[in-house]
């Protein structure tokens, strides 16, 4: 793509001349509501170039990346997090030729699920007064930043669409990675978010952190820091036994507390800085005691990039259980070396299923082929908690647990646990090694053979209890795991079966599909009183139902969380309970998945 785009740039400047520049008409600044359209100045790029030496990413550093008076620290703090990643800051704004020199820029951005490259110009809108009315150019020649926060306000539609927004979103632009949330409150462990800390910034994660959307004395700030407003968290250290974080301020609403006094860098990095440099930085950034974190912050976003990682993208498929007769599209790899590897799952979000969007729960098993082309051995299983959407992100992803694999050939099957509602996704292949030795394609399947068969082959490998005999010839297994349980029944009975299953749980905040909780069956009994029996014909076996706590961000909390689901179940079969009159109103219904003949 980006070659691509080289040579359509080389195509177009063939017709200026050595000093000519840029200007971009295809981007419109705002829909006319914010005020500096009033004044109708602008920032030209050759009065930049004129007067300063500029550079894209010279020496790029966070305190570069300052918001202007447009409220969108939601892009501006992500920004900071990513100034000393120089590979990344190279793999959005691509160095050349031509860029500093006509002002014509590519920005390489992550919309829509895929890599799109957006052209901006240099020119940069200014308010009444003369000073930048979006993102700033600071120490006069770090234009990365402002060049970000042009193109994605071009992607979005103008400038005035960069008006709040979600950090998952920010993340998922600039490097296209997964994100996670932390929840922050007065029961968080501050050891265990120490630790936590700790963890994720050895890994090179990115962080940023949101503000309370209202403070405890009522007012817009609260010891200097904004409300509802973001953050960048880019350090830790410990000072004289006190456990310290380095927040850096998107503008002048910086923390002024305890600690704050503290220099944001050691006199090494900053001996060669300028005074008007040490004062930037000493005005928006600031340590910050662990302890006083909750106090402000309610929430922490974490954008798990690798950086030197590789990563390969593949076309999208349609996860459809319970159409029948719609085709299951599963990826099959081929690996010619070892390698190490993390499967991501992307999902375009579908503004109509919202209301379901913290009801998913699914498993990425990964199965050996085999020499006929179907589901073989497990090799791999992860829990994927979906809990992909907190704030309106424009996609969702989840990943895999990081894996070694052999050489050979795999089917990647996506198995969702809960609701049924159409998904479109797509995959990506992450590696620190390059993956050139790694190619992909499809095989469609019947209906729901493969997910069936890969949670049959899931139980059957991790499965840690025995079939139970709960009527003659009805045999029943179940799997539990993380925040799912899974039931398995089998009939090896001459003639079809019809059965519910009742379940009590050990946990609250759960919800079923094909089992039914005991309070659903409650409520069923008076708003919709019809039995529905799902059949299970004679001498086979399906996965007849599932039972999930709804996922949602991290709690580190020191209480003891139940570390899987457990049930208690009462069975009903249409013929006992026509026998005994108890079989009223009822229907037969077919199960979530066809029936597979018991070997």
């Amino acid at each position: 793509m980006l070659e691509e785009c080289h040579q359509w740039v080389q195509l177009f400047l063939k017709d200026f001349g050595p000093d000519d520049i840029f200007f971009d008409a295809e981007l419109e600044y705002s829909d006319g509501s914010l005020k500096w359209d009033k004044h109708g100045t602008i920032q030209h790029y050759n009065q930049l170039i004129a007067h300063r030496s500029l550079n894209i990413y010279s020496d790029p550093w966070p305190f570069h990346a300052w918001q202007g008076p447009l409220g969108d620290c939601w892009l501006i703090a992500p920004l900071m997090t990513i100034a000393r990643k120089r590979d990344l800051l190279e793999q959005i704004i691509p160095e050349n030729d031509f860029s500093v020199k006509h002002g014509l820029f590519l920005v390489r951005l992550f919309f829509n699920g895929e890599w799109n490259i957006v052209v901006v110009d240099g020119h940069f809108p200014l308010d009444a007064s003369g000073g930048y009315e979006f993102a700033r150019v600071v120490c006069s020649t770090e234009l990365w930043p402002c060049l970000i926060e042009k193109a994605v306000a071009k992607m979005l539609g103008g400038y005035h669409n960069l008006m709040g927004g979600p950090l998952f979103s920010s993340f998922q632009y600039l490097t296209g990675a997964s994100c996670l949330k932390i929840n922050l409150n007065n029961e968080t462990s501050l050891d265990m978010l120490w630790e936590k800390l700790h963890e994720l910034l050895s890994l090179g994660y990115l962080i940023s952190i949101s503000t309370l959307h209202k403070f405890k004395n009522g007012a817009a700030t609260q010891n200097g820091l904004g409300r509802c407003h973001s953050y960048s968290l880019l350090d830790i250290c410990v000072h004289e036994g006190h456990r310290l974080v380095l927040i850096g301020g998107t503008n002048i609403l910086k923390w002024n507390g305890k600690w704050s006094e503290l220099p944001p860098y050691t006199d090494e990095v900053t001996e060669k800085w300028s005074e008007k440099r040490r004062k930037i930085v000493n005005d928006r950034f600031s340590w910050m005691e662990i302890d006083d974190l909750y106090e402000s912050f309610d929430r922490m976003i974490v954008c798990k990039y690798r950086e030197g990682w590789h990563e390969l993208r593949t076309g999208k498929g349609i996860f459809q259980l319970g159409q029948d007769g719609q085709p299951e599209k599963i990826l099959r790899i081929h690996i010619k070396k070892q390698c190490k590897l993390i499967i991501e799952l992307v999902n375009q979000l579908d503004p109509k299923f919202w209301k379901y969007v913290n009801k998913v729960v699914g498993v990425i098993n990964i199965h050996r082929t085999t020499s006929d082309n179907q589901i073989g051995d497990l090799i791999v299983s992860s829990t994927v908690g979906l809990y992909w959407a907190a704030f309106r992100s424009h996609y969702r992803s989840v990943e895999s647990d990081e894996f070694e694999i052999e050489p050979g050939v795999y089917f990647v099957v996506y198995n969702v646990m809960s609701s049924l509602y159409p998904l479109e996704y797509s995959w990506v292949i992450r590696s620190p090694t390059p993956l050139d030795h790694i190619s992909y394609d499809f095989v469609m399947f019947e209906y729901d053979m493969a997910s069936h068969q890969s949670l049959l082959t899931m139980m059957e490998r991790l499965g840690q209890q025995s079939m139970t005999e709960i009527r003659e010839g009805l045999f029943a297994q179940e799997y539990a795991r993380d925040n799912f349980l899974t039931l398995m029944l089998e009939n090896h009975t001459d003639k079809p079966i019809d059965i519910i299953v009742i379940a009590r749980t050990n946990m609250e905040r759960v919800q079923s599909l094909g089992v039914i909780t005991e309070q659903h069956w409650n409520t069923c009994l008076i708003t919709n009183p019809i039995d529905l029996y799902k059949t299970i014909p004679s001498r086979s076996k399906f996965i007849f139902g599932n039972i999930w706590t709804i996922p949602g961000p991290i709690e580190l909390k020191n209480e003891v969380m139940e570390s899987e689901i457990s049930c208690k179940y009462w069975i009903r079969i249409l013929e006992e309970e026509i026998e005994n009159g108890r079989a009223i109103r009822y229907e037969k219904v077919p199960g979530i998945y066809k029936a597979v003949p018991i070997r």
